[in-house]
């Protein structure tokens, strides 16, 4: 559920004039519309409705502040139907009608919501997707990762024997300057089958990678990040969160959603490792049953 809601956010984001119609989000995502508006609710903490419509008017209150566009022009891009019913909506919301605002001009345009998710002029959001009693999740943007990495291939039960020889090729006195990732390239593990990873330090731009070692990417794109870093106990429950409302039922095939672990120091001993989740979002190919 938590993939369906990340898509009708960036679907919203995506729309950028006119009106947007709950029906056809729902289309997109394969979901009933009322079920939609109870999931996006349970997740974002507002209707989907008065989600879209506080975007809608925070840009218009943004573009207020910074053109000198027509207050009619920014009510039919907004998705309004006149100027009349948009300027009733923003003095709901800001207090003030729109030209006392764009008058202002130093107001600020964020409108008080439940979650942290807002409109920026980048066309950029962070979104933070929490379900009631549950752990919070970021969809976010990151950037490509070079690791020297101890590569692996084997039961997920054993890595902790390819940590041991990272360790053996890495000064101790400079372990913590680094970050440390364990990227698990086989999207699902599965007790006593091979999992594929490759655990490193970060190599600084320009940096060989050491001898003994592999260089390894982590691939840059959206992923979706629970936070902040933890335990061991808060890991497991992180990944089973992740798995459980990210994998599509019906999923049998590797490579589909990548993740890593970023460690705050080298990662040994278990109980005593400090660490962040981030799986994969659309990195590969879907295979279902």
């Amino acid at each position: 559920m938590l993939r369906s809601v990340y898509e009708v956010v960036e679907a919203v984001l995506r729309v950028q004039d006119g009106p947007i119609r709950t029906p056809e989000l729902a289309a997109r995502v394969g979901l009933d519309p009322d079920h939609l508006n109870r999931v996006f609710r349970r997740f974002v903490g507002e209707p989907l409705g008065s989600f879209i419509r506080r975007l809608r008017l925070e840009r218009a209150a943004y573009r207020l502040a910074h053109s000198r566009g027509r207050i009619g022009y920014l009510a039919e891009e907004a998705g309004f139907s006149g100027a009349e019913s948009f300027c009733r909506a923003f003095a709901r919301a800001y207090g003030t009608p729109p030209s006392q605002f764009r008058a202002e001009a130093t107001a600020p345009w964020k409108i008080r919501a439940p979650s942290s998710m807002h409109w920026t002029p980048e066309g950029e959001m962070e979104v933070a997707l929490r379900e009631q009693d549950s752990l919070e999740v970021k969809i976010v943007r990151l950037r490509p990762i070079q690791l020297a990495a101890a590569n692996y291939y084997a039961p997920y039960r054993d890595i902790w024997s390819a940590w041991e020889r990272l360790g053996r090729y890495f000064p101790t006195e400079t372990q913590a300057r680094r970050l440390f990732c364990n990227f698990h390239e086989d999207g699902i593990l599965k007790a006593g089958l091979p999992a594929r990873a490759h655990l490193g330090f970060e190599l600084a731009e320009g940096e060989d990678c050491p001898p003994g070692l592999e260089p390894a990417t982590i691939p840059g794109g959206l992923f979706a990040t629970i936070g902040p870093y933890a335990g061991a106990e808060l890991h497991r429950r992180a990944w089973a969160h992740l798995n459980s409302n990210l994998v599509p039922k019906g999923y049998r095939k590797a490579y589909f959603l990548p993740g890593y672990d970023e460690y705050l120091g080298f990662p040994i001993p278990t109980d005593q490792m400090v660490c962040r989740t981030h799986l994969g979002l659309g990195l590969g190919p879907l295979d279902y049953a």
